[in-house]
């Protein structure tokens, strides 16, 4: 069976997720000890020091059935391969822990067998790990512009503030920048950037994340 074919293939999994999502910085030092410059590197926060506006927009953003699959959203691959077979291209349907799992161990090569062994080891993430551990890690992993990797970097650079305390509005911002870290950059341009905040705000209201009537009030708020 194709299992047996690839799972000597499959990465080895640490005892932690963090063990793979976290980085340290570079730090560089004068001759006398003095603290030069910090290149790199993520400040790594708990799931509990992650606003739960994120935590919402992230899965309204990439991934609306984040809870329900164990690794693979087979309803968005379905339609995903139906759309490129229709129209020749399509959206992804890449789930949250697809894409960790990409990130810690794939390439971004394009080919069958690494979206076999991608699919494979992100059902094996799913049954060692709990869906919190598996966003926590996704969060403090991904890049979101700016030098910003992670969620508390990038919370810091656009926000001044704590990945804690995003309110809602910032939270469906940082979400959007995901699909496009460059091209939806709100210091390149805003509009580009407060558009994709508004249909990740749509997205999450459908979801019954938030209420429809609370989105008009933030239409203007970046």
């Amino acid at each position: 069976t194709l299992f047996l074919i690839y799972a000597p293939k499959i990465p080895r999994l640490p005892d932690e997720l963090k063990q793979l999502a976290s980085s340290p910085p570079t730090e560089v030092f004068a001759r006398d000890g003095e603290l030069l410059a910090t290149l790199g590197g993520r400040s790594y926060v708990s799931i509990e020091r992650i606003s739960p506006f994120f935590q919402q927009a992230l899965i309204a953003a990439e991934d609306k059935r984040f809870f329900d699959h164990s690794g693979v959203d087979l309803i968005a691959t379905a339609r995903s391969l139906w759309t490129n077979l229709i129209r020749g291209s399509g959206p992804g349907a890449s789930s949250i822990t697809q894409q960790l799992t990409k990130n810690m161990f794939f390439s971004f090569r394009r080919s069958w067998e690494r979206k076999l062994l991608e699919a494979l080891a992100s059902f094996a993430i799913e049954d060692r790990f709990t869906k919190d551990q598996i966003l926590e890690a996704y969060s403090n992993l991904v890049y979101f512009g700016r030098y910003a990797y992670g969620i508390e970097n990038a919370s810091l650079t656009y926000f001044s503030k704590h990945a804690a305390e995003l309110e809602l509005q910032e939270a469906a911002m940082l979400a959007g920048l995901l699909n496009s870290p460059s091209y939806l950059n709100p210091f390149n341009n805003l509009e580009r950037s407060k558009n994709r905040q508004k249909l990740v705000l749509n997205r999450m209201a459908a979801a019954g994340m938030i209420k429809t009537s609370a989105i008009d009030s933030l239409w203007n708020v970046p």
